[in-house]
């Protein structure tokens, strides 16, 4: 290749590069099976949150497989950033969907807009970056060199790198313009539903963009200097390259952290001392009675004298 021309590994051999991914397969690995013991993944919200931590695991997994010093072909190449590229823009485009769910669970006042919205859900997540990646594959975005043994982006100084931009650059802007547009129209929401309601799954809903901005935000900086010839600092690719492979991590943190999954997993160990099919069902029952009376003690602290409609319609309200 060319001495002028910027080459970009896809998969540095580093250790840097591999701890990274790692601690956020194996950090998404743990919330998911606990998710499946807790029976948190039958949840509108744990559904979503299972999808978004199995993706980034997809995305970790070949990076981890690749940081490896052994001789690749174009063929593997190929394959590999196809894994990753779907893993990390369905992961992005499914962050983007928290906020909007957050902003639908606002606007409704309900969960069940989530299950009602899953099969669109599932289209725009999941369909359309399987497509937009067989497209990427069609492109000169990913190469392989035989010098260096890696596959790689080539980019030419001071000339607009069209590829990269399309393939790279333009779903995490529009991701995270997305997000930000959602998060504008939910925001003067927001101080009613926390002075309102001390439900976690609002929160999760709030962060879980957030973590997508924040992880992939500096990369489309990065990523714009590349497209228009620059050379950014290897210091930098290498520390932007490291954080948006923790986004697994965070939303791993996030769920698995939260106080609905907290009670859920202090009830599977309790159920699982219990060990009596009756006793744990007798337990299920008591604890839901109080959180029954819980709710209905806020209500009335609140000056919530409505209707039994509206009661009802209360408890069900950011309860998953």
């Amino acid at each position: 290749m060319d001495s002028s021309e910027i080459v970009i590994p896809f998969f540095p051999i580093s250790p840097y590069y591999l701890i990274c991914p790692l601690i956020s397969v194996i950090s998404a690995f743990a919330v998911i099976t606990l998710s499946i013991l807790t029976g948190q993944h039958k949840e509108p919200l744990g559904k979503m949150v299972i999808i978004i931590l199995a993706l980034d695991t997809i995305f970790c997994v070949p990076v981890i497989a690749a940081g490896h010093p052994y001789e690749k072909s174009g063929i593997l190449c190929e394959v590999l950033i196809f894994i990753v590229h779907f893993g990390w823009e369905a992961s992005c485009i499914w962050s983007a969907l928290f906020a909007y769910s957050l902003l639908n669970i606002i606007k409704n006042l309900t969960s069940t807009s989530i299950e009602n919205k899953m099969r669109w859900y599932m289209l725009a997540g999941l369909v359309f970056p399987l497509f937009h990646t067989v497209g990427a594959i069609f492109t000169d975005y990913v190469q392989y060199d035989s010098h260096m043994k890696q596959c790689v982006h080539v980019a030419i100084p001071d000339k607009f790198d069209g590829s990269y931009f399309f393939v790279t650059s333009l779903p995490i802007i529009m991701c995270c313009f997305l997000s930000l547009v959602w998060y504008g129209m939910a925001a003067k929401h927001l101080k009613r539903i926390f002075s309102e309601s001390k439900n976690s799954d609002v929160i999760i809903l709030l962060l879980y963009p957030s973590i997508m901005i924040l992880c992939w935000g500096p990369n489309v900086i990065l990523n714009s200097s590349i497209i228009f010839g620059q050379s950014p600092d290897p210091t930098l690719i290498q520390l932007f390259q490291g954080i948006c492979k923790l986004q697994g991590f965070f939303n791993a943190v996030v769920y698995g952290c939260s106080k609905k999954m907290l009670k859920e997993i202090r009830k599977l160990r309790y159920c699982r001392c219990l060990g009596n099919e009756k006793d744990i069902e007798l337990y299920r029952s008591f604890d839901n009675i109080e959180t029954e009376e819980n709710n209905s003690k806020v209500s009335l602290q609140k000056g919530y004298l409505t209707s039994s409609e509206e009661r009802d319609a209360s408890y069900q309200s950011f309860g998953y």
